[in-house]
């Protein structure tokens, strides 16, 4: 977005220390510098600096990401990284509360992925059968929170017919994480 102001915030997780540089999109390339005048490293082979892009409301943007840090970053003294406006990476794998709600006949089912992974959403019925299951596939780590992006049900069981009105329960497996929620 033309005239935005961001924040680059690069923290190295062996230290503890965080870097910040405030930029305007319009110039794009920015960098993070640590430096210590006592000539102490503070960046070493194998630390791990975790990078992420912050817009003015203090939400994440883009990121964040991992780099381990190589022989080749210390040789270059630099490590170059691409962020971009709306790749977002969650730290944890989440599953949100369903849209609308109460929903009829339809509801999207929003979550967040810390880990790319194979995705499946199971509703159940208050009696806990099965009402419905949903293989969504193989997704990456990213956000899938919006209309187009969540899981769609349609309020209909695993042979098409339309389900009664009532509370119903959804259970997502995403890899290792699993958890359950109410409709």
């Amino acid at each position: 977005m033309a005239g935005a102001s961001y924040t680059v915030v690069a923290k190295n997780h062996r230290t503890g220390e965080v870097a910040t540089r405030q930029f305007l999109s319009e110039s794009p390339d920015f960098n993070a510098v640590w430096v210590d005048l006592s000539r102490t490293p503070v960046i070493e082979v194998g630390d791990t600096l975790e990078i992420a892009l912050i817009d003015q409301s203090d939400t994440i943007v883009s990121g964040p990401f991992r780099h381990q840090v190589g022989v080749e970053d210390l040789q270059k003294a630099y490590v170059s990284l691409s962020l971009t406006v709306g790749d977002v990476h969650p730290a944890e794998t989440v599953l949100g509360q369903n849209f609308p709600n109460p929903f009829n006949p339809e509801t999207w089912i929003p979550y967040r992925l810390a880990k790319d992974g194979f995705v499946t959403l199971t509703i159940y019925d208050q009696s806990g059968h099965s009402v419905r299951t949903n293989d969504v596939g193989h997704w990456i780590a990213a956000v899938y929170e919006s209309r187009s992006k969540a899981i769609y049900w349609n309020g209909r069981n695993e042979f098409g017919e339309g389900v009664a009105s009532g509370v119903y329960f959804y259970h997502l497996k995403a890899g290792d994480f699993e958890v359950r929620e109410i409709l």
